[in-house]
């Protein structure tokens, strides 16, 4: 068929160069899969980041709060009514200060994280 053809148009090593460029614009199953694998390969370095950034800020936001419930607690069972208000009254300030600052960013960076695998369950659904 390409000898037909390349009589017509000049040549078959320009036929041939076409069709394999029609070739190349399909794609097969398994050429896609091959894609998305090489795709996941690349994205490792990203995925290890979002991690890190995950835990970097997770830990942090939590353990603000952490001090916020211990310092609660001393104030609940502190026996001196001065002290104890005192010691409620940071917890309260601290807990309102970490979520003012960094909820909003903590909220963000692991609903990045997770809203890719919730995504493609989804998808796959």
């Amino acid at each position: 068929m390409f000898g037909f053809l390349g009589k017509i148009f000049g040549s078959n090593g320009v036929m041939e160069a076409g069709a394999s460029a029609i070739d190349a614009l399909v794609f097969t199953p398994e050429e896609k899969a091959r894609l998305h694998l090489d795709f996941l390969k690349q994205y490792e370095p990203f995925k290890l980041a979002q991690r890190y950034l995950s835990f970097l800020f997770s830990s942090v936001f939590l353990l603000v709060y952490l001090n916020a419930v211990i310092l609660w607690n001393i104030g609940v069972f502190s026996s001196n009514l001065e002290k104890q208000g005192f010691f409620m009254e940071t917890a309260f300030e601290l807990a309102k200060w970490n979520t003012e600052m960094l909820g909003t960013v903590v909220a963000i960076i692991v609903g990045f994280y997770f809203a890719g695998g919730v995504m493609s369950s989804f998808k796959s659904k």
